[in-house]
């Protein structure tokens, strides 16, 4: 299973049924997700829910959370654990890099090679590298760690083992901001970065808080929209 079997981007037209949500790094914390979206009413018919990567590992339910990718409401990009867990087909130790940081999961289902290869088939086919999320409001881009300067350079992005490196690891739009907007999006929401609260600078933001709050954020596209006119 390579990692160049990925998708770059995808599309999604504007839900004219519901409401869009955004979730951060979600680890493995099927059950949390779950009660949280109960709790922010969440219409599991109608709305969806557009997830930055990492749905695996630390948490105890990661086969769950990949199962959440059949599901019609559920969308997810790529993130660094996912990575991990697709370039360990081709590289052992790239698995023993997955255990080390809270993907022990996977122990339990070397003896089961079908089901591990089955789940990374899943990864490939619904997880791309970044989403455009369209609405009434604008646009939304979800991607894992860095974005480009220019969001629809996604479009023509040749995906190499050192391409993908800077959306799925990189650090640093939030560490050091360059003080432009990401252009040819409205806003661009991110995951990777462990916070106490979402942080937004220019239009984006960065929503990964579970491990530092034991909560995730969940943000709709209005209160993205509203977060964003604050900083521009």
């Amino acid at each position: 299973m390579s990692l160049l079997d990925i998708t770059t981007t995808k599309t999604f037209n504007t839900n004219e049924l519901g409401n869009d949500y955004f979730v951060g790094d979600i680890h493995g914390q099927y059950s949390l997700l779950i009660e949280q979206l109960k709790n922010a009413d969440f219409n599991f018919k109608t709305d969806r829910l557009f997830a930055v990567g990492d749905i695996i590992d630390r948490g105890s339910e990661s086969e769950k959370c990949l199962e959440l990718l059949i599901e019609p409401w559920f969308n997810s990009v790529l993130g660094n654990h996912e990575q991990l867990f697709l370039q360990g087909f081709s590289n052992a130790s790239f698995w023993k890099v997955l255990v080390d940081n809270g993907g022990d999961w996977i122990n339990n289902w070397l003896n089961n090679p079908s089901k591990l290869l089955a789940w990374a088939h899943l990864i490939r086919i619904k997880m791309p590298l970044s989403f455009t999320v369209k609405n009434n409001s604008g646009t939304i881009g979800v991607i894992h760690a860095d974005a480009p300067a220019n969001w629809s350079e996604l479009e023509d992005l040749e995906i190499t083992e050192q391409s993908v490196i800077p959306l799925i690891w990189y650090r640093r739009n939030l560490i050091e901001p360059s003080g432009t907007t990401i252009n040819n999006i409205d806003a661009v929401v991110h995951g990777h970065n462990s916070l106490e609260s979402f942080a937004v600078i220019n239009n984006q933001i960065w929503i990964d808080t579970l491990q530092k709050t034991n909560a995730l954020t969940i943000l709709q596209n209005s209160e993205i929209f509203d977060l964003i006119k604050g900083k521009n």
